[in-house]
């Protein structure tokens, strides 16, 4: 999914862009998590993920553009496309906020330390971790059929969560 022409990575990041034109992000304050567990990031997104000033940002910049110029109908380029028709402002605070996790192990490995960081007890745990799956996945159902992006605010499942352990 990480790879630079992998369609994935670019519907992800038009995903985003069409968010934050439409004002439903605000790419200056909103952290971009690329998550693909065991993935290994191809040159774009190596070069994404360490854009963090004018000058690297740029570079990523003209490397989408290098990549989205490229002649074809592939399923990736009409992403790309839209990405480099979109406001420069907002494209360059997203690439500046993006990150990549690629955790080597099983993705439901990873959940079972963060939520007893937020003191829950392991008797608790697994119910907990059940429950965020669905609440996540009924959020993220609901969002998408009102054609709004997949996005979740830390602090509303946070929330959330807080409300379900009492």
């Amino acid at each position: 999914p990480l790879a630079d022409r992998a369609e994935a990575l670019w519907k992800t990041l038009r995903n985003w862009v069409d968010a934050a034109e439409a004002g439903a992000l605000a790419p200056d304050r909103t952290r971009f998590v690329l998550y693909a567990p065991k993935a290994q990031p191809g040159q774009l997104a190596q070069l994404l993920v360490t854009a963090k000033n004018p000058t690297t940002i740029g570079a990523a910049i003209e490397q989408l553009r290098a990549l989205g110029d490229e002649a074809g109908n592939a399923a990736w380029q009409p992403h790309a496309r839209a990405i480099l028709a979109a406001d420069r402002t907002a494209l360059s605070q997203i690439i500046g906020h993006l990150e990549i996790d690629t955790p080597a192990g099983s993705p439901s490995d990873t959940l079972p330390p963060l939520f007893a960081a937020k003191l829950i007890s392991p008797e608790c745990l697994d119910d907990s971790i059940k429950w965020a799956h669905g609440w996540v996945k009924d959020t993220i159902d609901s969002l998408l059929e009102k054609s709004e992006p997949a996005c979740i605010c830390y602090q509303h499942f946070h929330d959330a969560l807080r409300t379900f352990v009492k």
